[in-house]
């Protein structure tokens, strides 16, 4: 399937600024299954655009406007391919812990297992751990299944609840957040067992028919999303995992999650607008 993705963010200022500087990380990848097919990015006012690939593999471009300005408008189009997703069982076996810890000390998985600035150990995410029985069991899989879906339960999905540099213990504590605060939460779980985890965002495409059915309006069904992702033995790339839970979605930017891309308002992009909604389609992933 192709999606045609319109990203557009605006900064308006009180007064005129007299310099900008910038870096967005708007581009998709092309990994597994989705193919970036045509990128442009446009910056008004206009000015000239470097850019580079980060050492996960993400397009990052960057600019600078040196004049004075009252308002700064940037526009990323993207056309991506996806095709169906890999398959992945219901189950693996328990020598699946080994598999794994041998692909760690393989790979250059250390960064995806460390704390950092929105994934610290605190006693509320101890507390959490305690109550949904994160521990090595079964299989890491299994695990993983259980724990997307009792970490849905035990925490509710409130939009707007939490800010962007939220921390986690402000969702711990309140029982309530929105889709960066479970995959914060989450990765400092999964992480504390030793399962490698990063921060994913991307594009949720919801058609007009789930969206009137869950009583969103049609032209608000394009939005933008996190996910956790996280590595396993069975296969030789990441999977993702998602909460709430969702029936697809098309990643963009992957992270460590230590800072935030620039806000605004765009099409086709979720964060936490609207009510807690299926999400069905897919996600186009960034990074």
């Amino acid at each position: 399937m192709f999606y045609s993705v319109r990203h557009i963010t605006k900064f308006r200022y009180a007064t005129a600024v007299s310099e900008s500087g910038m870096e967005t990380r708007m581009h998709p990848r092309t990994d597994g299954s989705q193919l970036c097919l045509n990128f442009h990015l446009s910056v008004s006012p206009r000015c000239r655009l470097f850019s580079y690939r980060d050492y996960l593999g993400n397009h990052i471009h960057h600019f600078d406007i040196p004049v004075p300005h009252q308002q700064l408008v940037i526009v990323a189009e993207s056309l991506v391919e996806v095709q169906p997703p890999q398959e992945i069982p219901a189950s693996m076996a328990q020598e699946a812990w080994i598999e794994l810890d041998t692909l760690v000390g393989q790979e250059d998985c250390w960064e995806m297992l460390l704390p950092s600035e929105f994934i610290t150990p605190t006693p509320l995410l101890e507390k959490l751990r305690q109550q949904l029985a994160v521990r090595r069991r079964d299989d890491p899989l299994t695990v993983m299944r259980q724990l997307n879906e009792d970490l849905c339960k035990a925490i509710e999905y409130a939009p707007k609840s939490t800010r962007v540099n939220s921390p986690i213990d402000e969702a711990l504590h309140n029982r309530k957040g929105v889709c960066q605060d479970f995959a914060h939460i989450m990765i400092a779980l999964v992480r504390s067992i030793g399962i490698p985890c990063r921060y994913v965002s991307g594009y949720i495409h919801q058609q007009a028919e789930d969206a009137n059915s869950s009583g969103e309006n049609a032209t608000r069904s394009h939005q933008s999303h996190c996910r956790r992702r996280t590595s396993h033995p069975y296969c030789n790339r990441p999977r993702l995992f998602r909460c709430p839970p969702d029936q697809g979605h098309f990643p963009r930017t992957g992270s460590q999650r230590t800072h935030r891309r620039c806000p605004g308002k765009f099409l086709n992009r979720t964060d936490d607008a609207g009510q807690r909604i299926p999400h069905p389609g897919r996600l186009v992933r960034i990074g």
